[in-house]
């Protein structure tokens, strides 16, 4: 399938688009080198890159004619790999880091194990953060491991059974959707539940919510 005429604007959109995404990396590149220490101007790059190479892949999916000056889907993620290794070398215990390198590696080759091994250094970094383990578990359940979403989930039901904040209680459900979309068993919901009152209650709301059709 062969890219429309100017005319129609697709193919100058598309160039114009390409150019703002090469502008925008280079100047990160410019401010990388005055000041290499900074991680987040390499995470940054890397962010970049592999937006342009989703934008990249659908272009090639599609059958169309990449704009002009374009690189393949497969270079600029390649890019964005070393872009986010040396923001990883720059500042090891970033679990953000190493959570994007993961998403980059399952968008590659989700069958290839080393996205697994990425979420596992994500989680060692920060093994207490709530938001981080439930990211986790959608990433594992997004590419079909359901067995290690399971395995995040029944973690992030225990911070936030432990917690004694209000944000405890969204947590919790969100623990309960994850075992539920992985299982599809309510037994492994009740197995999973903090057995404490509060979080007792959330696990009948939930179920409740679940037998009504709600949700």
């Amino acid at each position: 399938m062969k890219a429309g005429p100017v005319a129609d604007g697709s193919t100058e959109y598309g160039e114009m688009t390409l150019r703002r995404y090469q502008d925008a990396i280079q100047s990160l590149e410019r401010a990388s080198a005055l000041d290499p220490s900074r991680p987040d101007y390499r995470k940054a790059q890397a962010d970049l890159h592999l937006r342009l190479a989703n934008w990249m892949r659908i272009l090639e999916s599609m059958g169309e004619v990449l704009p002009s000056g374009a690189p393949t889907s497969a270079a600029v993620f390649q890019k964005a790999e070393a872009a986010f290794n040396e923001a990883i070398r720059l500042e090891p215990m970033n679990a953000d880091h190493h959570f994007a390198l993961a998403v980059l590696q399952d968008a590659v080759d989700s069958l290839s194990g080393r996205s697994e091994k990425e979420l596992e250094r994500a989680i060692k970094a920060y093994p207490v953060n709530a938001s981080l383990r439930y990211a986790v578990a959608v990433q594992h359940l997004m590419n079909g491991r359901a067995g290690q979403a399971l395995e995040q989930a029944t973690v992030l039901a225990k911070l936030a059974g432990a917690a004694e904040s209000g944000p405890a209680r969204s947590q919790l459900f969100s623990a309960f959707e994850i075992a539920w979309r992985a299982t599809k068993d309510m037994q492994v919901l009740q197995g999973l539940c903090p057995d404490q009152p509060k979080a007792l209650l959330v696990l009948d709301e939930y179920m409740r919510r679940k037998g009504s059709g709600k949700n």
